[in-house]
């Protein structure tokens, strides 16, 4: 990741500027990963752009240049919750959604994974990480969500996406 000054032409002024953009040249993965129970996997550590110990959802980029994104979505589970493995996998967009597109080139997948039974594969997160597996409720996650103690954008927006895939319909 990094922070790149380019110029620009506006694009209704015609004048020339200057802006910054964060680029990365990888991209991650964000899995809402849900147990056969219902419960969500979500994962408690350490955030260093929030400074805190926050809830989040399994989530991390790839780790080689040819790794395609489900399969970097499943290595992030396996890793952050213990070994859980998805019986089904549900990619949310067909493309990476940019984060924070009027000023950054940071990309994610969002994948829905259902049917999440554990394994006999092992945690093992990245050196530095410190994680707690959360088994939440799905209602409970939603309620988070809805009363602001769901913080991470990146959570809200995978599980705001899987709704349509697990039944839940807005009322007109």
């Amino acid at each position: 990741r990094a922070l790149v000054s380019q110029r620009y032409q506006d694009p209704y002024t015609k004048e020339t500027k200057s802006y910054a953009q964060f680029v990365a040249e990888s991209f991650s993965c964000v899995v809402l990963p849900i147990t056969k129970e219902g419960c969500v996997l979500a994962v408690r550590q350490y955030r260093h752009g929030d400074n805190a110990i926050t809830i989040a959802l399994p989530a991390g980029k790839h780790k080689y240049p040819e790794q395609m994104p489900e399969a970097a979505a499943r290595e992030e589970v396996a890793e952050e919750t213990g070994g859980y493995e998805p019986e089904k996998v549900i990619p949310l967009t067909e493309g990476a959604i940019n984060l924070e597109p009027a000023y950054s080139r940071l990309f994610f997948y969002p994948f829905l994974f259902t049917g999440c039974r554990q394994t006999n594969l092992e945690a093992k997160p990245d050196e530095g990480e410190y994680i707690e597996l959360v088994p939440i409720l799905m209602s409970e996650w939603l309620e988070m969500g809805l009363n602001g103690q769901m913080l991470d954008p990146l959570a809200m927006i995978t599980t705001m996406l899987s709704l349509k895939h697990l039944g839940y319909k807005l009322h007109t």
